[in-house]
């Protein structure tokens, strides 16, 4: 099972985020490079992660209504949105 550490990945954007901040940070364009190319990766992550996230919430929704409503039309619009995540 794939673990997401949501809260150390923001930690470690932050933390690159605060080393470009530095006057020093460009002086070695090649580790500059990298950092850039890690702090893209992570907020990358986050970005997919929260979408996959608010995706799945709006699942547990459309389930809530359609079981409060006892409509069983909307079967098939949770299953469409379901398909995300297979």
């Amino acid at each position: 099972m794939f673990h997401f550490d949501l809260f150390n990945v923001k930690i470690k954007i932050e933390t690159i985020e605060n080393e470009m901040a530095r006057e020093d940070f460009w002086d070695d364009p090649e580790k500059s490079q990298e950092e850039m190319k890690a702090l893209k990766g992570l907020k990358d992550k986050v970005a997919s992660f929260e979408q996959l996230s608010e995706a799945y919430d709006d699942v547990q929704t459309m389930i809530s209504i359609a079981e409060e409503e006892d409509d069983d039309s909307l079967v098939e619009e949770i299953k469409s949105m379901a398909e995300h995540f297979f």
